[in-house]
């Protein structure tokens, strides 16, 4: 929650890092990490860990899409981010 209105982003990391130590391929726990390194400005790590998360979902989320299409906007590949904002409206 915290990533999500970008506050204390240091706690929050050191949280979902706890969670994922328990439970490492949880998609929910790495799509929260992915978005809080979005939020720090790593974008690059951002965009590894969103497209794990996805990966890793039983089921398609339209959240994780849409952090996705974000994340490839400020890395400057537009298609990809159109691509991903697309599926975030229909997942």
């Amino acid at each position: 929650m915290w990533a999500d209105r970008n506050i204390h982003l240091d706690e929050a990391e050191d949280y979902i890092k706890r969670a994922l130590a328990a439970e490492p391929e949880n998609g929910a726990y790495l799509d929260s990490l992915g978005w809080l390194h979005y939020r720090q400005g790593k974008y690059e790590q951002a965009l590894a860990e969103l497209l794990s998360a996805a990966a890793e979902l039983k089921e398609e989320d339209p959240t994780v899409f849409e952090h996705i299409g974000d994340t490839y906007s400020m890395v400057k590949q537009t298609a990809k981010a159109l691509e991903y904002w697309q599926k975030s409206l229909v997942a």
